[in-house]
């Protein structure tokens, strides 16, 4: 792999894999040596199998990452040619990649990881590579169905969460910041229902442990929205309709990491609030709050209805000769049809094993949100709203802010 990996190094015309591919040559014979060092009794054979396999797996996705770069450089290419080119979405997909990185506030405090250039191939699914040997370089895969389709990757900015969840800081810090994440929810939640965890009935300890379950899945979401704004939003109502046959299949299943597709879309339309409520520009505040909603009726009731849809076309169709002004859509009927359909009717099912309602669960939502942004459980006593510049953010739009905005608008 070593000698494979020095002629692949030659070869590689990407920051990212360069330095990866570097610092798995590094690794590699650092832990083959000390596995079977370790393994000089005899003892330990599996462990040292376990151990070339995982260089293996890692091995594989460097190995296909730097095949799938291996065409001319789309500069050169006609444009014909271009747009059937594999590396022409690879370098539009590390471009939106490193656009959320560079988005990582990473203070100047050793305790924080910096994210370095992404490294982005194609593959089955969406999935973040946790590679022990490179924490601040993030490997994406994106699917093959949908590798010339960007319109399509707003996950990659769920991935980016995933990666900052494992790897936004050190690995002595990271346990210490996930106690402290489940203890700041755990603790709103029993103020929220009035109880003490300790003495709490059956029902609330269930409902309390499956958010803690559900911790990573929805911290990666509420990145999803802070890096790609409110169209990531739009994909998970997306990603919630186009992934059910029949109503029960959006409640769930039991110890499922994922949270219910019931739940998943209002995560992200809060995150949209919450956006909207700290945006110093009145006009994009309120747009934006008209279209995810306010407040934690509107979240338990989803969106407003399809004939609530047809009644502001109508509105924006009248108003279309006056101000030229963007008027967002509360959502697009395409997109959720059927998944509006299905919601009224099964928010009053039980999660399985929780012993609580899918609308219970909805209800907790807006609470969940407002933590994970806002407590300061970070090192240093940050939030997340320190450490991430958001797709609406002040400190990252004001020299482009009303174009940004213009567009984000437009999109909707």
């Amino acid at each position: 792999m070593v000698r494979l990996a020095d002629r692949l190094f030659k070869k590689v015309d990407q920051d990212g894999l360069e330095t990866l591919i570097g610092k798995f040559k590094d690794f590699a014979i650092e832990y083959a040596t000390t596995l079977d060092n370790a393994n000089q009794s005899g003892q330990l054979s599996f462990l040292l199998r376990s151990g070339i396999e995982r260089l293996l797996q890692e091995w594989n996705i460097l190995s296909r990452a730097c095949e799938q770069r291996r065409e001319t450089n789309p500069k050169y290419m006609k444009s014909e040619d271009r747009q059937e080119s594999t590396r022409y979405y690879l370098e539009q997909a590390d471009a939106m990649l490193a656009s959320y990185c560079a988005r990582w506030k990473s203070p100047d405090d050793p305790v924080y990881v910096p994210l370095q250039t992404p490294v982005v191939y194609f593959e089955k699914l969406y999935r973040i590579s946790r590679a022990l040997f490179a924490p601040d370089i993030p490997v994406i895969s994106i699917p093959l169905s949908d590798y010339d389709a960007p319109d399509r990757w707003q996950a990659l900015a769920h991935e980016i969460g995933h990666h900052i969840f494992w790897n936004g800081v050190t690995l002595d810090e990271f346990v210490p910041l996930q106690n402290r994440m489940c203890q700041a929810v755990m603790d709103a939640l029993c103020r929220k229902l009035g109880v003490d965890f300790s003495t709490a009935e059956e029902a609330i300890v269930g409902r309390l442990n499956l958010w803690n379950l559900w911790m990573e899945e929805v911290f990666a979401d509420i990145c999803g929205v802070l890096f790609a704004g409110p169209m990531f939003a739009l994909s998970a109502q997306d990603l919630a309709a186009v992934s059910v046959s029949k109503d029960t299949e959006l409640v769930g299943v039991k110890n499922d990491a994922h949270p219910s597709l019931y739940l998943r879309p209002l995560i992200a339309l809060q995150v949209v609030r919450e956006i909207a409520d700290r945006s110093s520009h009145p006009y994009y505040r309120d747009k934006l709050m008209a279209w995810a909603g306010m407040g934690e009726e509107v979240t338990r009731g989803r969106v407003p209805s399809y004939e609530d849809q047809l009644r502001m076309q109508a509105a924006r169709e009248a108003r279309k000769s006056v101000g030229g002004e963007y008027d967002l859509p509360v959502n697009r009927p395409s997109l959720s049809d059927r998944w509006l359909a299905f919601a009224p009717k099964i928010g009053k099912e039980e999660y399985p094993g929780a012993h609580t309602t899918l609308d219970d669960l909805a209800g907790d939502v807006p609470l969940i949100v407002h933590t994970l942004l806002n407590k300061p459980v970070w090192p240093g006593d940050r939030c997340l709203w320190d450490l991430i510049c958001c797709h609406a953010g002040q400190e990252c739009r004001d020299d482009h802010r009303h174009k940004t905005i213009d567009d984000d608008l437009a999109d909707l």
